[in-house]
């Protein structure tokens, strides 16, 4: 094509016979048809003979997971009218077998990922009408037609099942991106077997008695990167809050012995110590193999496994009191057709109860095999909670948006003949009139009760359902209520802002009014709660877990940490700083504000700062040479503040004149980069004033200030390094990167500077001769990388997208082309990817934290 550097051809080609002479074209690109192909490997290899060496290929097409709101819609369907299944999708490839066919086409350094969209259409009719559209039907070649009734009966399904409040409906269509390279003498590959220089003398580990490696330690890396890098083990989770949501209760579990608090936060499933115990911190167990956010937790009696439920209606059982948290069965159970809204083990710890959103909401379950023990139908709307009698007779209560609470026998469990309702319409003292939230059994399962939205509680007898009292306790929702160890008191939380405990006749003993801030907001409105030995455990919907002595009424604690994605990192002496953001609901009735936390890493426990912060997220944190914090958030602000004798907000602010990209802190310096591509200058001096501006010829992505203040790095979308004088003069550009900057470091002393980029290399350079020192750390971090940090001895840390980080050693001069690496995966970090790093001390400890909101620390040996 005429203006093209490069020669363009045109052709109309079958994808199922690429008909192109071998190693003929640089680059082949496919969008959203191979989904279409029958012979996908033959494709493949026909694209992986085209390309010359180190060509690419690059594709996306549509993954197994396209349309799975509608495939479930037409499996209950077919199962109504027809009695089986009926394929009425055309078939589609997973993201794992997409991965396993590009290796096996012969292409080189594969590369897999995946994008859920999800479009919502105003019923199932419309989005079928679009599919046609496109041209995206079902092309099975033995396909039947399907009839009018079991389309009436799937589009039915779907509304109910998946439709919103206006009647809306979800399609998700899961898009699999793949990237392949034709193989070339210039890729990183192994070394040959037998290469190694490294004696395992010299690492200290005889060669003939190593043994085997404990379970719960990861392998050593190969021979031959020891110098390279350096081993991590895990040494302390800082765990998760519960995400919270207006007008919605959230739900908090404990175990048989009330010493645990067990919650989920999106895919994260949490079990910990309330406080700490023992001279040790809060110990933590994360369960993170769940696919879609985890709605329901509860452990078994007998303390050994844990049932967790999903948003998609699935229940996983797995092991909680070993390290590899083996699942009781290799897939999880399919319960419901939408959300699992709780969960009850009976008191062998061999049922389950399952309720939430579907048709029906609620089933009863051995679980081992997952197979029904009972008909718990009678519900008509979805059911919030379930409380399972511990001993014989086993009863089952479970309570729903209905305004119904109901009451099932067995085994075979099915509704009782002689009370199967516990509440009535006819307004006596057990009616509720509003949504039913939870139930919960006594101790000595002799009574049950259940708590609404129309502020009252209701007490039943536990074993024939009989009424025994209700009463009206407070002036807002009851979100949760649980009973005292001793079964003669009960503890409500509700959204009147306030705890009360009640003793067995309803009657108010104490009533406690929770405040976190200088005066009373919607955050102080109580979601949660339960009756653990250290106390009452209530959650706010602002985030705060407050324990509260039942005897005196007194707050004993308040426990505050993050529940949205840590941004920023920081150790500041003696503790552990991390900037994050906390919300609560949308619209008009939601607040966004960014919070700063600093940790005690002895207790596990953090701090909140006085006074005024942040009104939006905290992006950045730094410290001066005095102490002195600078945060830097995206409400366009600087905010600088003490941490002694007590960490205070509010020492000067500085207002920015665009919204800030990045920020580094050195010396007495701090530079911001912004989105107007203009650089803004600060001194400790000057916190009071406006910032000096520079602008920048080229779009900023990161930026790092010398430990000595000195000078300044900034990092370009351009794909290069520009170092500045403390005044912002330009000195040198650092061009040695392919992609744009992604995050940038100095080390100590001021005298080297590493830069990671969007194409997972790292460079690291001799600042005052603006060459590199060490290059060619490509192919370790499988997807970009986030952030870097050096410790105080000058060992390098990367983090990535994919959760991966690595603690470099001695990096040789020159190009690096290292062996096979060792590094911690994903899979043992952070859910969603690590979002910043930060030594710890001396630097033999490394703080992580990422999308998951937990930091953890990492002893590095």
């Amino acid at each position: 094509a005429e203006g093209t550097p490069f020669e363009v051809e045109q052709a109309c080609l079958d994808e199922e016979e690429v008909v192109l002479e071998r190693e003929s074209v640089d680059l082949v690109v496919c969008s959203m048809a191979l989904h279409w192909i029958n012979d996908l490997p033959g494709t493949l290899k026909m694209v992986r003979r085209a390309l010359k060496p180190n060509g690419l290929f690059l594709c996306a097409f549509l993954g197994g997971e396209t349309l799975a709101e509608m495939r479930s819609a037409f499996v209950l369907a077919d199962l109504e009218r027809r009695g089986g299944v009926s394929q009425h999708m055309s078939p589609l490839v997973s993201m794992a077998d997409a991965g396993a066919l590009l290796q096996a086409s012969g292409l080189a350094l594969p590369t897999v990922d995946t994008e859920t969209i999800v479009i919502h259409y105003p019923d199932a009719w419309t989005l079928w009408h679009h599919l046609r559209s496109m041209g995206e039907s079902a092309a099975n070649l033995q396909r039947s037609a399907v009839g009018l009734d079991p389309l009436l009966a799937a589009a039915s399904a779907y509304g109910e099942i998946y439709g919103d409040e206006e009647g809306n409906v979800p399609a998700a269509f899961q898009v699999v991106y793949l990237i392949g390279w034709a193989p070339h003498e210039s890729q990183q590959r192994p070394l040959s077997r037998g290469s190694g220089q490294i004696s395992l003398k010299e690492l200290g580990l005889p060669a003939d008695e190593s043994g085997p490696l404990p379970l719960d330690e990861p392998p050593p890396p190969p021979l031959g990167c020891f110098k390279r890098l350096q081993i991590m083990s895990l040494k302390q989770t800082l765990a998760c809050f519960p995400l919270t949501q207006r007008g919605a209760g959230t739900p908090l579990k404990t175990d048989a012995k009330r010493n645990l608090l067990i919650y989920a936060r999106e895919r994260t499933v949490v079990i910990r110590d309330i406080v700490p115990t023992g001279g040790q911190p809060i110990q933590v167990q994360l369960y993170t193999q769940h696919t879609c956010t985890v709605t329901a937790v509860a452990m078994a009696p007998n303390g050994c496994w844990m049932a967790t439920g999903d948003e998609r209606g699935m229940v996983r059982i797995w092991a909680c009191d070993h390290p590899d948290q083996r699942m009781k069965k290799e897939e999880p159970y399919y319960m419901l057709g939408g959300k699992v809204l709780d969960l009850a083990w009976n008191g062998e710890s061999n049922r389950l109860a399952v309720v939430g959103e579907g048709q029906p909401p609620a089933k009863v379950i051995m679980w081992d095999s997952g197979n029904s023990v009972g008909d718990m139908s009678g519900h008509t709307k979805k059911v919030n909670a379930v409380a399972f009698r511990q001993s014989r007779p086993f009863r089952i209560v479970t309570a729903g948006e209905d305004k119904m609470v109901r009451f099932y026998e067995g085994p075979p469990f099915k509704a009782s003949k002689e009370r199967p309702m516990l509440t009535s319409k006819e307004g006596d003292l057990t009616t509720h009139t509003n949504f039913a939230n939870t139930v919960r059994y006594s101790p000595d399962d002799s009574k049950v009760l259940s708590a609404s939205n129309d502020m009252t509680v209701a007490i039943f007898d536990g074993k024939d359902g009989a009424p025994l009292k209700a009463a009206k306790v407070h002036a807002g929702t009851i979100y949760a209520a649980e009973w005292s160890p001793d079964g003669k008191c009960i503890a409500t939380a509700s959204g009147d802002k306030s705890v009360k405990i009640l003793d067995d006749g309803l009657a108010t003993k104490k009533e406690v009014k929770l405040c976190a801030g200088a005066k009373p907001d919607a955050g102080d409105m109580q979601v949660g709660c339960v009756w653990a030995t250290a106390g009452v455990v209530s959650y706010s919907l602002g985030s705060d877990l407050s324990i509260i002595d039942p005897e005196s009424g007194a707050v004993t604690a308040t426990q505050v940490g993050h529940n949205q994605s840590v941004s920023a990192l920081l150790w500041a002496k003696d503790r552990l700083l991390s900037g994050s953001f906390a919300t609560w609901g949308e619209g008009s009735g939601s607040k966004l504000w960014g919070v700063v936390r600093t940790w005690d890493l002895s207790t596990g426990l953090a701090s909140s700062f006085a006074g005024e912060g942040h009104t939006n997220r905290v992006l950045s944190l730094g410290l001066f040479d005095d102490g002195t914090l600078l945060s830097c958030g995206l409400d366009n602000c600087l905010i600088a503040s003490t941490l002694s004798p007590q960490p205070q907000h509010g020492a000067a602010k500085v207002q920015l004149d665009a919204c800030p990209v990045s920020m580094g802190v050195g010396g007495k310096l701090a530079a911001v980069v912004t989105t107007a591509s203009t650089l803004l200058l600060v001194t400790r001096d000057k916190l009071g004033t406006a910032p000096s501006s520079i602008p920048l010829s080229f779009e900023p992505a990161c930026v790092a200030v010398a430990p000595d203040g000195g000078a300044v790095a900034v990092g370009g979308a351009d794909n290069k390094v520009r170092l500045l004088t403390a005044a912002g003069g330009e000195e040198k550009v650092l061009d040695k990167h392919i992609a744009a900057i992604s995050c940038l470091a100095y080390a100590p002393g001021s005298k080297r500077l590493a830069s990671g980029c969007a194409n997972k290399e790292i460079v690291v350079w001799d600042v005052a001769a603006g060459t590199p020192l060490s290059w060619g750390l490509q192919g370790f971090h499988p997807t970009r990388i986030t952030c870097l940090t050096f410790s105080a001895a000058g060992v390098l840390a990367s983090g990535g997208v994919d959760g991966s980080i690595i603690v470099w050693g001695d990096l040789p001069a020159g190009p690096f082309k290292p062996p096979p690496k060792h590094k911690l995966h994903g899979s043992t970090t952070h859910a969603g990817g690590v979002s910043a790093l930060a030594f710890v001390g001396d630097g033999a400890v490394l703080a992580s934290a990422g999308l998951d909101a937990c930091i953890k620390t990492w002893t590095v040996a």
